[in-house]
């Protein structure tokens, strides 16, 4: 009887224990199955998802070929192609004033709508020299001619200004007008066909603003071509600045024919 009851109780205990754990590989296994298995799938698509999106190219616009053109016209097709003109300007002796010399951006470069292009356009050649040249001039307050002798001047075009080199010799005293001393005259310059803009011009003296008779004397007279807007002038009328023996400003005007 004894051995019996012993048996049963053995028997009890172990059939607890199977239930047990059993139960718990249970509890682990459906936590498992459940939210990190779904999660975990999720990751997978959102990586896949991202992958996706990163190999999308980028596509460059083709710029328009506007070299030679002129800075109008080029501006008009780049601003119709959705494209934005950035300008600059530089002298040169093979491409004529106002036209596209260049287009300045790499050819790497990723090309948007809206991008700006870098456009270079000439002023033209950075030196010019005129061929031929005639002067002449006139005294306005003078009763009669106040002869100027003068070698044939040198003549050339920088950067956008007209020197005009002279050597003359007065036939009555001058002083030019320079208020401070800084070595120019004053004058004005306006092309006469039409008569309609004229600029501020400098007179150039290389010895002394006081020009006495028969002295001999070198003047470069400089004129800022690109504020009368002209490039080669054939026609020009300069006035010059002076100071008469009685301290009071006065003109002369000088006239000058080019050939170029």
């Amino acid at each position: 009887m004894k051995k019996s009851f012993c048996i049963f109780i053995v028997a009890v205990l172990f059939l607890t224990g199977c239930t047990e754990k059993e139960a718990k590989v249970e509890e682990v296994t459906s936590g498992v199955t459940t939210e990190e298995h779904v999660t975990t799938e999720e990751h997978v698509t959102t990586e896949i998802q991202t992958t996706e999106t990163t190999e999308v190219e980028e596509i460059s616009l083709e710029i328009p070929d506007v070299k030679g053109l002129k800075e109008e016209e080029a501006r008009i097709i780049l601003i119709n192609n959705g494209l934005i003109p950035s300008v600059t300007y530089e002298y040169s002796n093979s491409v004529d004033k106002d036209k596209i010399i260049r287009i300045m951006n790499p050819k790497n470069e990723i090309i948007k709508q809206n991008s700006k292009i870098k456009l270079v356009v000439s002023l033209g050649p950075e030196i010019i020299f005129c061929a031929n040249s005639n002067m002449s001039w006139y005294h306005i307050n003078s009763s009669k001619e106040d002869l100027w002798e003068f070698s044939r001047p040198y003549i050339d075009v920088e950067e956008g200004k007209l020197y005009i080199d002279l050597n003359v010799i007065l036939g009555s005293p001058m002083e030019l007008y320079d208020r401070y001393d800084e070595g120019y005259g004053l004058a004005t310059a306006h092309i006469n066909d039409p008569y309609d803009k004229s600029v501020p011009a400098q007179v150039k003296y290389y010895d002394s603003k006081t020009v006495e008779v028969g002295q001999e004397t070198d003047l470069v007279f400089i004129i800022p071509l690109t504020d009368l807007d002209v490039l080669k002038p054939t026609n020009l009328d300069f006035e010059l600045v002076y100071l008469d023996r009685t301290g009071n400003q006065s003109k002369n005007y000088l006239s000058f024919t080019f050939t170029w």
